[in-house]
């Protein structure tokens, strides 16, 4: 931050712009819906699970890859996670997305009146937001304010305009509790070839579910792009650093707490999930100005 120029904060001393730093914007936004699937499990029950490949209207040009939060905008049984960005540098193109048809591992059975898992074209219950700081056009807006800065990328590069659907910051989901674990899911379908090349994968994985209270209507966004692989210690005799999947989702139409599955990926039950999600921290944003 200069030591001279223009600077707004918030009621809590957080900085909100200042003249060198584009702000937050959104630049396109679009359901998540699932492009194909899967199902595998053992005898008759099964976790059904997909990809949910999305291509952006217009490449985002940015070096670093856009972030990508996600508004609930129906609800869906199944969680979403396991986030991967499409394209590269100056060229993002998209992202996929894995879908589980169950935050609960393995719940259904197969028979002719329950068909397997989700369905191609099924809409996830989830808007995608691609956002990036600045290096949008400038608005068409007759009135407000522009603010031009002398950055990296340019002598008078727009870094704010109060025409642009704007997007703050709101905070992090660090106060998560587990809510149960238990059950069984097939591993082979969730951890892809990896089942095949380790020795802490083992075919009677266990799941936690962790909820963290949510309450909030559909403008409150979570950002999906950090949505990876989390490392976590589990006890197998000994303890051990193991990657888990967080996926998110909720089971109600209330949504008065989000929900997070993690799939432990060893035999024995992983004490530092909780802790690992709240040092997670997932970041929220406002979409209401959008």
């Amino acid at each position: 931050m200069s030591n001279f120029g223009l600077f707004v904060r918030g009621n809590r001393g957080n900085l909100i712009l200042d003249g060198t730093n584009p702000v937050l914007v959104q630049r396109e936004t679009g359901n998540i819906h699932v492009t194909w699937t899967s199902a595998k499990g053992m005898g008759l029950y099964y976790q059904g699970y997909g990809a949910c490949e999305v291509v952006y209207q217009t490449p985002v040009p940015t070096q670093e890859p856009p972030l990508v939060f996600g508004t609930p905008d129906s609800i869906s049984a199944g969680g979403i996670g396991h986030f991967t960005h499409r394209g590269g540098p100056g060229n993002w193109t998209g992202f996929c997305m894995t879908f589980i048809d169950s935050l609960r591992y393995r719940v259904r059975r197969i028979s002719s009146s329950n068909p397997v898992g989700p369905r191609v074209g099924q809409f996830t219950g989830w808007q995608y937001r691609v956002c990036s700081f600045g290096q949008l056009p400038q608005s068409t807006a007759k009135w407000g304010m522009r603010l031009w800065s002398k950055t990296l990328r340019s002598d008078h590069e727009l870094i704010f305009d109060s025409g642009w659907p704007l997007v703050p910051f709101r905070g992090l989901l660090q106060d998560w509790v587990q809510n149960g674990s238990g059950g069984y899911y097939e591993p082979e379908s969730y951890w892809g070839n990896s089942f095949w090349n380790s020795t802490q994968i083992d075919d009677a994985n266990r799941y936690g579910e962790y909820r963290h209270t949510w309450g909030e209507g559909s403008d409150l966004g979570i950002l999906l792009s950090s949505l990876c692989a989390m490392d976590v210690v589990a006890d197998a005799g000994n303890n051990i650093r193991i990657k888990t999947l967080p996926m998110i989702g909720f089971h109600d139409s209330s949504r008065q707490n989000l929900y997070c599955t993690l799939a432990y990926g060893t035999i024995q039950h992983a004490g530092t999930a909780g802790p690992a999600l709240n040092n997670f921290g997932l970041l929220t944003a406002d979409f209401s100005r959008t």
